[in-house]
């Protein structure tokens, strides 16, 4: 869910709502199965995404960061 959403901005509610959970729980069972919360994790995969698409030399810098969600 979060990694089809990479280009856009996510509040945890929002997150939870779609889920069909609250954030708490949401928060709980994240951490459980990643380590992380849902939000560290979701930063993480977009930098990493990020990162990818800069190496392949295929996109400028600021194609890829419209393309994720990156604001000025």
């Amino acid at each position: 869910l979060l990694a089809q959403r990479v280009d856009q901005q996510i509040a945890l509610g929002e997150l939870a709502r779609i889920a069909g959970t609250n954030k708490t729980t949401l928060v709980n069972r994240f951490e459980a199965a990643f380590g992380c919360g849902p939000m560290t994790w979701f930063r993480h995969y977009r930098m990493m995404e990020a990162a990818a698409r800069l190496r392949s030399g295929h996109e400028s810098v600021a194609e890829v960061a419209e393309s994720l969600g990156y604001e000025n």
